[in-house]
């Protein structure tokens, strides 16, 4: 099938990752479902005009800008993809325009909400679980890591005082460990064992899927009220702490997040700098 040959391409070709691909195939066979439910999908994906791919996007107009830019997106991936391999003369997505994208600051844990997190998974009665869910939470909120990433990580992945992750479209990086992250791990392994496998298992030693580890996630946040906040709210806690109290450069950061695009990263800069404080600090009307 024609969405098939595509997703070998995008996988092998340009080596997206296999969540992403998955996206795309969704998508792709969800447009074509709309258009024309009871024609064969390769028929409907060949015939598609420019007006029809206007009528899907207008058809999505209570969805979010953002969810409406990605399908204009992995419809132009796709189509770009059909001329390239002779299945079609024409794009029809080419030049389409993409909805404006408001970029919203990032929510995240202040510096006592972090600590207070980590001290509540901490008390945990039972060991494995205490050990286990206190790397996660620490791992999360020191390094940035993205879900996927840490419940990608294996045991020869995790070395003293770093880990490799694989991040996005197969992106490594190695993400060093401070001395919170260490003594964490350590206390792991003594209870994991240094077995091969992945390094975040359950207690039948099988290896935790990025919903699953969420889940733990959530569960440690509700302990101190904070179950209304995603677990990728972590993600940008570590970026935010760190550029706040580490004054960490911003390229720097960058690197640790693993983000493709600095523009991404640039959205941490929203946190009041120490600059700000001393300058709001000295208005005349500060103690007035």
């Amino acid at each position: 099938m024609l969405i098939d040959d595509f997703i070998i391409y995008f996988s092998a070709v340009l080596g997206r990752a296999d969540r992403t691909c998955q996206e795309y195939a969704k998508e792709i066979r969800y447009f074509a479902s709309w258009l024309e439910p009871d024609m064969p999908q390769d028929d409907v994906l060949k015939l598609a005009t420019r007006h029809d791919i206007r009528r899907y996007v207008e058809s999505c107009s209570t969805l979010s800008a953002a969810t409406r830019a990605r399908k204009i997106s992995t419809l132009r991936t796709f189509y770009a993809w059909t001329v390239d391999a002779g299945h079609r003369p024409d794009n029809p997505v080419a030049g389409m325009p993409r909805p404006k994208i408001t970029r919203s600051l990032p929510v995240y844990l202040s510096l006592d909400d972090a600590k207070a997190l980590v001290r509540s998974t901490r008390s945990r009665g039972d060991l494995f679980y205490r050990r286990r869910n206190t790397l996660i939470i620490i791992l999360y909120i020191n390094c940035g890591l993205r879900l996927s990433e840490l419940a990608g990580v294996q045991m020869h992945d995790a070395y003293d005082d770093a880990i490799r992750i694989v991040g996005k479209g197969g992106k490594e990086r190695y993400v060093y460990l401070n001395q919170s992250c260490q003594r964490a791990l350590r206390l792991w392994l003594g209870k994991r064992g240094h077995g091969s496998g992945y390094l975040i298992v359950s207690k039948q030693g099988q290896g935790l899927s990025p919903s699953s580890l969420a889940s733990v996630v959530k569960i440690e946040l509700a302990k101190v009220g904070l179950g209304h906040l995603s677990t990728h709210k972590l993600r940008h806690t570590a970026a935010t702490l760190l550029y706040r109290y580490g004054h960490v450069d911003i390229r720097i950061l960058q690197s640790i997040l693993g983000h493709a695009s600095i523009a991404t990263t640039e959205i941490y800069t929203h946190v009041v700098s120490d600059q700000v404080i001393a300058a709001m600090e000295s208005h005349p009307m500060a103690d007035f």
